[in-house]
Order: structure tokens, then sequence, then C-alpha cells
């Protein structure tokens, strides 16, 4: 059997050579939490999710483009003009944030990187809130801790190294991880609260119903 009998076999039974699908790499857990989310809202109107507010981000590349191109060509070809790719030396590349809803642009918002500057007043601003919030977290943490002893049975043993306050609050207080990217506390600085509540609050005066994306359950 030859290969162009193959082939036509292949194109008779609608088979045709294309680029592989994109879907997220999920998990059982994650399949699961989706699918009873569209279990949840099956039966929403048009009018329900017109009461959405939906929020995304991606990465943009200007001067460049992403992903495979190819070109049917001879060899002599390969350098024409109309057949190169050009590449461009000072391309820009940047993360967008933007939202909307049913008739309503919403905020946009490009990330600009984080200066050492900016991330040193962040810290500052972290180490100010943790330390209003140390002194309470002990006394919980000892509280805790004391009635744990008292209502232990006598005799019994305890299981593992008796729990440090130093380790519970190193897990417990606010921080950053050592990256530079987009983090909690930037999209709460410079989207969240800026730009996503005071839209959300707008189209709420229009739409009393309104809810953001994030407010799902699961999404």
């Amino acid at each position: 059997m030859s290969a162009s009998t193959i082939k036509r076999t292949f194109y008779r039974h609608h088979y045709k050579r294309r680029k592989p699908e994109y879907k997220p790499n999920l998990d059982e857990s994650a399949r699961l939490r989706r699918y009873h989310f569209c279990l949840q809202f099956k039966d929403w109107t048009d009018e329900d999710w017109k009461n959405v507010i939906w929020t995304d981000e991606t990465s943009v590349i200007l001067g460049k483009r992403r992903g495979m191109i190819r070109l049917w060509v001879s060899a002599a070809e390969k350098w024409d003009l109309d057949c190169v790719r050009q590449r461009y030396k000072n391309y820009s590349e940047f993360m967008f944030w933007g939202s909307f809803t049913y008739g309503y642009k919403g905020p946009c918002f490009i990330w600009p990187p984080e200066s050492k500057k900016d991330r040193e007043v962040a810290q500052n601003e972290l180490d100010r809130l943790n330390a209003l919030d140390e002194e309470k977290e002990r006394i919980e943490f000892e509280s805790f801790q004391f009635m744990q002893e008292m209502f232990r049975e006598p005799g019994m043993r305890r299981k593992g190294k008796k729990a440090s306050f130093k380790t519970y609050w190193e897990k417990k207080k606010l921080q950053r991880g050592a990256g530079g990217g987009i983090d909690w506390w930037r999209y709460q600085h410079h989207v969240l609260r800026p730009l996503l509540l005071p839209f959300a609050k707008r189209m709420q005066e229009i739409r009393p119903k309104i809810v953001s994306m994030r407010s799902f359950p699961i999404l």
C-alpha cells in the first residue's frame, strides 16, 4: 500500500493534518472543580451573565511575533523579502491586564517593571503591618498552646516537637516571593484597589447585582 493511498483514505474519512489544540494541563481535582462550576451556573441566562465583570491578563510582545510560521518556498526563494521573517533588535515585552462587562469596557493596565525602590517601599509597608499583627498573633498562639496543654489527657505524650511561635509566625506573616514578577501585593496596589473596585462600584449603580469574575467560588 503506497503513501498516497493511505493519504487518500485519511482524507476520505475526514482526517487532516493539523496543529494540536492547546488546553490547560489540569489534574483530576481541577477538572472536577470546573465540572461542578459548569453545573452550578448551567441555568444562568444571558441577563445573568451580563452582571459579571470579566478580567484577565496576558503577555504582549511588540516588534516580535510568537509562534512558528511555515512557508512553502523553494531553495532559491528562501532569502526573498516576502519569505523572510523580520527580526527587530529592540522589541518590548510586558504584561497587560484588562476588564470589561456587557456593554462597558473597564480599566486596563500595563505592568511596569518593579524597581528596587518600589520593592523597598513595599517591604517597609509589609514590615509595618506585620509589626502591628505580631503581638496579637503571639497572644492567640500562646493561648491555643495553653488550652491544648490544659485539655491533654494525663499521661498522654505530645506527638512531635513542641510548636514554636517563631516557626508559626514565619508562615503566618505577610511576605512576598523572591521574584520580581506580579504577585498578590502588586495586584492589590496596582489593579484591585485603584482600578477594579472603583469600576465595580460604578457598575453597581447601573446593575445592582454586578459581581466580579474573581467572586465566583470556583473559576
